[in-house]
């Protein structure tokens, strides 16, 4: 049996057919006695470098949850966005509503050490849009490319950029106003840095390969659908650090003029929004 995987890229993570087959429910050729492990006790051949204590800890206790295992496809639906995503928000608490806060006292909050953000929406629903990551039952887990979950920035200008130019150029986009909305995420919050968390994706590999061999030496169907869900969360920055239970990816830009800032958000209910929204 051929070990012809790409658990190394970052961007491109099959789960390995064999793993398919035991949660799809059809025979599989798999054979513990093909896949000795080292002496140490991890499967081999050795890749990347183990991921860290605290990585390997998170992975393991997801998989304590394997009885009711996460979606295995992380697919994009207009209307929800990223279902696993938005499963893994659900299971860490993640999506709960923000709390809803006048702008004198968003003020105060950053004077006290929160970190204020911008986003800015465009087209006809902009106002409905903040309405509902404001006050809507379930968030809206939108793709990007330092991670799927919420954008927003340091500077309001931009925020307003977003929202007035980019309507102008959308296919079918109306003269209607865009939107901005103004939240702040309190000193506490468990921030990463965008590179850091790349590579602790890139470092989980070894850790991936052993829960998805462990699951399959046991004929395990739920635990190998859990370990294929987590090796497909691991290709997005989004969903990995929401995983490890982050609650905002920070991607700097040092040589953007006034040092220009983008945060990934992914605990809605930690954020403090403010109770006015912008027209722009």
């Amino acid at each position: 049996m051929t070990r012809a995987w790409a658990f190394t890229n970052l961007l491109a993570g099959p789960v390995p057919p064999a793993m398919r087959d035991l949660v799809e429910g059809r025979s599989t050729n798999w054979s513990p006695e093909d896949h000795p492990r080292a002496p140490d006790g991890k499967f081999g051949p050795k890749g990347d470098t183990p991921g860290g204590a605290q990585v390997r800890t998170e992975l393991r206790q997801w998989m304590n949850s394997a009885d009711d295992p996460l979606p295995l496809l992380g697919t994009y639906d207009p209307n929800r966005g990223d279902n696993q995503l938005l499963a893994i928000w659900d299971r860490q608490g993640f999506s709960g509503k923000p709390k809803v806060v006048s702008e004198t006292e968003l003020d105060q909050a950053v004077a006290g050490g929160a970190k204020e953000l911008w986003r800015g929406i465009t087209g006809d629903s902009a106002k409905d849009q903040v309405e509902q990551y404001r006050s809507g039952e379930t968030p809206f887990p939108g793709l990007g490319i330092y991670g799927n979950g919420t954008y927003t920035t340091t500077h309001q200008d931009i925020a307003e950029g977003y929202a007035k130019d980019r309507g102008k150029i959308r296919i079918g986009a109306t003269d209607q106003p865009g939107a901005v909305m103004r939240v702040a995420l309190p000193a506490d919050a468990r921030t990463i840095e965008y590179d850091q968390i790349v590579q602790q994706a890139k470092m989980s590999n070894q850790d991936l390969m052993d829960l998805s061999f462990e699951a399959m030496d046991a004929g395990d169907r739920d635990a190998a659908k859990q370990a294929a869900a987590l090796t497909e969360a691991r290709n997005d920055p989004g969903r990995f650090a929401s995983l490890l239970g982050y609650d905002a990816i920070v991607k700097r830009f040092p040589d953007r003029p006034d040092s220009d800032e983008e945060w990934v958000i992914l605990n809605r209910s930690k954020l403090l929004i403010s109770d006015r929204t912008r027209e722009v």
